[in-house]
């Protein structure tokens, strides 16, 4: 049974915190943590994760039909009403989005983007990358010179000024 602190006055202390005692040799304070799992206060991590583990082992889970995910036995049937009725799965990436923001979501992450320099079509994921390295549009400076120009005049430009 891992070793556990728990307040003498009735009170709770903080649920995580520190705790001052004096030093065997008397020269400052250890400090120590506590946290706190069902109502025991631990004082190391190993104790606390020990007993979190042993108490999540001991309860069976299944897995929603709707959404992948495992549920402990006990709650699947709540979970499996209020998850169909309020989640869907995203057609694009898999992810459960609540139905009322799906849409919202499409168009968020997954809907085609227009570049603003160049006016073409990509996936939102690559517009940054596209904007900094590969838009014909994009502006960049002449080695030679230092003028600001588009990426696709830069060859002839460097042409004339390198020379």
């Amino acid at each position: 049974m891992p070793r556990a602190q728990i307040a003498d006055n009735g009170t709770q202390p903080p649920l995580e915190g520190r705790v001052g005692k004096k030093r065997r040799n008397g020269v400052g304070p250890k400090v120590i943590q506590l946290r706190l799992f069902a109502g025991i206060f631990f004082s190391s991590n190993k104790d606390f994760e020990g007993m979190a583990m042993a108490i999540a082992s001991d309860e069976t889970t299944r897995i929603c039909d709707h959404c992948d995910r495992a549920i402990p036995s006990s709650n699947i049937d709540l979970h499996y009403a209020h998850c169909s009725r309020n989640l869907e799965k995203c057609k694009v990436c898999g992810d459960m989005v609540p139905k009322k923001h799906a849409e919202e979501h499409f168009l968020n992450t997954h809907a085609p983007v227009t570049c603003s320099l160049c006016s073409e079509t990509m996936e939102r994921e690559i517009l940054a990358t596209h904007k900094g390295e590969i838009c014909p549009q994009r502006i960049v400076t002449c080695q030679f010179c230092e003028f600001p120009l588009p990426a696709i005049d830069l060859a002839e430009h460097q042409e004339v000024w390198g020379n």
